[in-house]
């Protein structure tokens, strides 16, 4: 069988305030209090479904934080990964447009050369046409 709950009998004063005679388990009185004081401490007082609640919530935001702790640890190391490759594929993008542009300006400079070059080839064969008009001419 258990125990006996410690209780509280009503009683009044000769003012009329409404008193509690708290008792102890075995029935005897323990405190006389009034109302009022009783009402209070009965307030400050949790029951037990609220301190299981109050503990279910405590266990609830530890394991929580927990896991926010967790996943800001992971993107943290995936936010690094991205911006190495950010880096990367910048770097990889600048270099291959500097090839393109030391590319470009040995096109157009093989480009400029060939055409100097045959200006000066066609401008040797009207010098060497010439000459041989000029030599026709004065064997006749």
């Amino acid at each position: 069988m258990a125990a006996k709950k410690a209780r509280r009998t009503t009683h009044r004063s000769r003012s009329g305030k409404k008193l509690y005679a708290k008792r102890t388990r075995s029935g005897r009185f323990k405190d006389i209090q009034s109302y009022k004081r009783s009402a209070r401490a009965d307030q400050r007082r949790r029951s037990r479904s609220e301190k299981i609640k109050r503990s279910a919530k405590k266990v609830a935001k530890k394991a929580a934080s927990g896991a926010r702790k967790a996943v800001r640890r992971a993107g943290a190391g995936t936010r690094r990964v991205a911006r190495k490759v950010q880096k990367s594929t910048t770097r990889a993008i600048q270099s291959a447009a500097s090839g393109v542009t030391a590319a470009t300006i040995a096109v157009e400079q093989t480009a400029t050369q060939a055409v100097s070059g045959a200006a000066n080839a066609v401008d040797t064969a009207t010098h060497a046409v010439q000459s041989a008009v000029d030599n026709v001419a004065e064997k006749i």
